[in-house]
């Protein structure tokens, strides 16, 4: 929503928080680690895009600094998706878009 970003942290923090109680941690790191595109996300993202787009490195550093939490964010969806339902989730991010084009467009 264009309003404010409370709602967005507040459903960051209660994912991360439900992960955190969900176990089996070995088993994630595994699959963390051996899947190639988490890698080079968390290799190349933070540096890389971020210091190009605002062609500054202390301004790239100071994004990183404030959005470290999206990376991790990331990390957890990564383990957290179940393939069976990747339809679903596709359905659900376009509804979502959908709905907040619409809400901007009535604001």
């Amino acid at each position: 929503m264009p309003l404010t970003v409370f709602g967005t942290n507040l459903i960051i923090i209660n994912i991360c928080v439900l992960w955190l109680c969900s176990g089996n941690y070995k088993n994630k790191f595994y699959q963390l680690i051996n899947n190639k595109l988490i890698i080079v996300s968390m290799v190349f993202m933070p540096p890389f895009s971020w210091t190009i787009l605002v062609r500054r490195f202390e301004m790239g550093l100071h994004i990183v600094h404030k959005m470290w939490y999206f990376l991790l964010l990331l990390l957890i969806l990564f383990t957290i998706v179940v393939k069976e339902n990747i339809r679903l989730y596709i359905a659900a991010f376009l509804l979502a878009i959908a709905l907040t084009e619409i809400v901007s467009y009535l604001i």
